[in-house]
């Protein structure tokens, strides 16, 4: 088993964070546009925090949250937007222990609630998340966007 640590991703973290979101992004079929940049920004002005397993300075997974509210219960959580781990690291525990560091720092930052989403048929996470406790919840409606200048 490969030890490893969770540290707090900093914006100078961007640059070894960036192909595992550009490979996160594919994998979902997306075709990645977030550059360097906008991680460095997006993680210096509080955006985004991150959190990243690492073993002698190489990483080998992410977590990226964002804050969340439920004005009508007066309740502040996160959104676990991004979770990652580098192929070749999977099963050895790298995601489970950035799901608990993700829960720990939703708590330190007065959080009550972690959201964590999968698609569909991403079968493999929805049971990863399932084993950590995390329960399914039904969608409450549809949701709309609008791009912005």
């Amino acid at each position: 088993m490969t030890e490893f640590d969770i540290t707090i991703a900093q914006p100078e973290d961007a640059v070894s964070l960036l192909p595992m979101v550009r490979a996160l992004a594919a994998f979902h079929g997306d075709v990645p546009e977030v550059t360097e940049q906008d991680l460095h920004r997006d993680l210096s002005d509080g955006w985004l925090y991150g959190l990243v397993a690492r073993c002698e300075n190489r990483p080998l997974g992410y977590a990226l949250l964002t804050p969340q509210a439920q004005a009508q219960y007066g309740a502040r959580g996160m959104d676990l937007h991004h979770l990652y781990v580098e192929q070749n690291q999977r099963g050895h525990g790298v995601g489970s222990a950035l799901i608990a560091s993700a829960e720990a720092l939703t708590v330190a930052r007065g959080g009550s609630y972690l959201i964590i989403g999968a698609e569909a048929g991403n079968i493999a996470a929805q049971r990863f998340y399932l084993s950590h406790g995390y329960e399914t919840r039904a969608s409450s409606g549809q949701r709309f966007r609008k791009n912005l200048p």
